[in-house]
């Protein structure tokens, strides 16, 4: 009976060392897949147009900037995709017009809006919008002369030219951390009367025509803003980076909260912010700043942006007392969870 006894007790301690070693190899998976499907940051390119109209065409012109090519953008009409309808160019250069042909242009009717999309980098990012103004036509006056001679004479009105306007604004702040609402204030030149703000980033109040405006970035990254300002003399267009940077992170709660000197010690971390890729830091730091003792967190791994586990060495003679739990995300920020620990 106690060889049987034995038997069994061999048994059941190799099917908990397998179901240990299966845990494991789940849990390194699961950590480097979500490391491996981390974003790449998307370099999109800026570039600006202007919108050319006659009587019976309408025509986009490339203003300025970088060179879009075939597949990397769209060109919507009021919201739809008229791509082909512009001839779906190989690249579009600085200079080249693009005409509006076939059946979609009606001068009877013309478009509101023009928005240029960059694609290439998979989701959609709004590069330049404009709107369309109607055809400029000559007008032409004719005035007859007194009765001395009976021949009309026509003369055409010289209107005096007036000079483009300069775009340039001011942005307060340029970076931070999210959320991040930015300032955004026209200081433009030569009269303009109106204006085309484009913030860089996707979703919903990504641009305004307000002559100056507020926006909040939701979304960590660098983006580039640009402000086109038009008069009946011509557009320009001037723009500015804003950085993004993630939020710092924040601890709510640890457990346990507790643990003995000279012993090991596991413990789960909540919170919001944490980093899921990179090398992050979890240290407990007595909150007597005679002792001065220092504890380092090894074994730590990032499940989530809200939850993390790790585990301490607590040494024989550490400070008996309080500790503050201090993280620090691969990125640089650090947040401190104060006397949220105790070695006793």
């Amino acid at each position: 009976m106690t060889t049987g006894r034995a038997d069994e007790s061999g048994v059941s301690g190799t099917l908990g060392s397998v179901f240990l070693i299966v845990i494991v190899v789940a849990g390194m998976a699961v950590l480097m897949v979500a490391v491996i499907s981390q974003p790449h940051p998307q370099n999109v390119p800026a570039m600006s147009a202007e919108v050319i109209t006659t009587p019976n065409s309408l025509s986009l012109k490339h203003n300025g900037g970088d060179t879009l090519n075939r597949g990397d953008f769209k060109i919507l009409v009021d919201g739809q995709d008229k791509t082909a309808a512009f001839g779906d160019p190989t690249a579009w250069s600085i200079g080249q017009t693009l005409t509006y042909s076939g059946n979609d242009y009606n001068p009877q009717n013309p478009p509101g809006t023009i928005q240029i999309v960059y694609t290439g980098g998979g989701a959609g990012q709004l590069i330049e919008q404009v709107w369309v103004k109607p055809p400029t036509l000559t007008m032409v006056t004719s005035a007859t002369t007194s009765t001395v001679s009976p021949t009309a004479s026509t003369t055409s009105a010289t209107p005096t030219p007036v000079p483009a306007p300069v775009a340039s604004f001011t942005a307060t702040p340029t970076s931070g951390s999210l959320p991040l609402t930015v300032t955004f204030t026209d200081t433009s030149t030569g009269t303009p009367t109106s204006w085309n703000w484009i913030f860089g980033d996707t979703g919903s109040g990504n641009s305004s025509s307000s002559q100056n405006s507020t926006h909040t970035y939701t979304v960590a990254g660098t983006y580039t803003a640009k402000l086109t300002v038009t008069n009946s003399g011509g557009s320009s267009s001037a723009s500015r980076t804003i950085t993004v940077n993630a939020a710092p992170p924040q601890v709510t709660g640890i457990s346990p909260t507790s643990g003995r000197h000279n012993t090991n010690i596991a413990v789960a971390i909540t919170g919001t912010g944490f980093q899921t890729s990179g090398t992050m830091s979890v240290l407990l730091i007595s909150d007597d700043t005679k002792k001065n003792t220092t504890i380092s967190g090894y074994s730590i791994s990032v499940t989530n942006s809200t939850y993390l586990t790790c585990s301490f060495n607590l040494p024989t003679g550490a400070y008996v007392g309080t500790y503050d739990i201090q993280i620090t995300n691969p990125d640089g920020q650090t947040s401190t969870h104060s006397a949220g620990f105790s070695v006793t």
